[in-house]
């Protein structure tokens, strides 16, 4: 721009007018897929929002928003304010170990107050008493519904070989977080984040784990039934079952689970199969790494089988050289997730903008606070341009 390059100021007045050409202005009125984002390669629309959250440039949105926060640190306007986020779980996780019925432990506990929070952080006002209800509905429909807990050693193996992104058949107090999203058959989880139930919820473009109760077969059936549609997508989709070993199905076993402690609490439960469900599209956007998954899952347990026409089917093939999807999971964005104590968060789109109610507790004049609130709602994909609020140029001044 100090060359007085027209292409770059071209590039500059599209990008204030928000009408770069992302997938989502180039394929508006085409379908919804077409406008997913090509970085991550995720179901998320990539429009202009989207570029400065999304995970796949997620070392180059850290750097910019360090950057930004070195310059904002040297604005003297007194305390800075604690973040919503700490004093509301705070309280949160002091009511739950209240309850005399909720048997749990501290990291599940942790999960449910992290869950509720994202699900609720934008809502102005939240009742001192939302928490506790809600945990209480989750507690009882838990105690209806027949749920084994996979062994943490287990699932993390699965998790991480075969990049899986949704839990399924699961509810708010047996989820993992090893996964970025869940699903549940009760509506009341999704105050605790749960996309949904099992039929509601679209799979495609997605890598998922699925292990319904080994007795109910019906929500065996529709997870297969699930499965196949998966199948059908051109998204790259996946699906990894952990079903009775005589279950009927048309897919590939990938491995046989007999006489080990694979349970929570290392209890032997009925034999299991691992069955893959997967298209040609997830087979080359998520590598699979055929030779470390079999040797990670035989050192957690010797007495995995591994059928041998599937050993030579994954051996034969050449696996792509690029890595998998980027997953918002990265430590990087979850980094930038996290709520700081501080006065602006303009920059800051992943995490839960500052408002009226948290400066407050600051020791700010009202003016100033009004003022610092509207910043807060100023879009970071203009400041990233360098067009910043003026109030700014104010507060550097005085």
């Amino acid at each position: 721009m100090e060359n007085r390059d027209g292409r770059i100021w071209l590039y500059f007045i599209f990008g204030v007018l928000q009408r770069l050409p992302t997938q989502y202005c180039v394929n508006r009125h085409r379908n919804t897929e077409e406008r997913f984002c090509l970085l991550c390669q995720s179901t998320e629309v990539e429009n202009m929002d989207h570029l400065w959250t999304c995970p796949a440039m997620a070392k180059e949105q850290m750097e910019v928003q360090s950057a930004i926060s070195t310059i904002l640190q040297g604005i003297p306007l007194g305390h800075y304010a604690e973040p919503r986020q700490a004093s509301l779980c705070r309280d949160w996780l002091r009511q739950a170990k209240a309850l005399p019925h909720l048997n749990t432990s501290d990291v599940k506990l942790g999960n449910l107050v992290e869950g509720f929070w994202n699900k609720n952080k934008n809502k102005e006002f939240i009742s001192k008493t939302a928490f506790v209800d809600a945990l209480n509905s989750v507690v009882d429909n838990a105690t209806k519904q027949s749920t084994e807990i996979l062994c943490s050693d287990l699932l993390s193996i699965l998790q991480a070989e075969f990049c899986l992104q949704v839990e399924a058949c699961t509810n708010a107090l047996c989820r993992s977080s090893l996964f970025a999203m869940w699903c549940s058959e009760h509506k009341d989880d999704q105050h605790f984040g749960a996309l949904g139930s099992l039929l509601s919820v679209n799979f495609s473009g997605r890598n998922t784990f699925a292990f319904p109760p080994p007795s109910d077969s019906v929500q065996i059936g529709m997870v297969l039934n699930r499965a196949t549609q998966a199948l059908e997508s051109k998204l790259p989709s996946r699906m990894l079952l952990l079903l009775p070993s005589n279950i009927d199905h048309k897919f590939i076993t990938i491995a046989q689970l007999q006489d080990i402690p694979f349970l929570g609490q290392l209890k032997s439960g009925c034999p299991l199969s691992l069955i893959l469900v997967i298209n040609k599209e997830s087979m080359f956007r998520d590598p699979i790494n055929w030779s470390y998954f079999v040797a990670r899952l035989r050192e957690w347990s010797p007495k995995a089988q591994i059928p041998a026409l599937t050993d030579n089917l994954f051996r034969e093939r050449a696996m792509p050289s690029h890595p998998s999807r980027a997953s918002i999971r990265n430590s990087v964005s979850q980094e930038m997730m996290v709520d700081r104590s501080a006065l602006f968060s303009f920059h800051r789109p992943l995490c839960t903008p500052i408002d009226r109610k948290q400066l407050r507790r600051s020791n700010l004049p009202p003016h100033i606070i009004s003022s610092i609130a509207n910043l807060n709602q100023h879009k970071f994909s203009l400041s990233a341009l360098g067009i910043v609020p003026n109030q700014l140029g104010n507060y550097g001044a005085g």
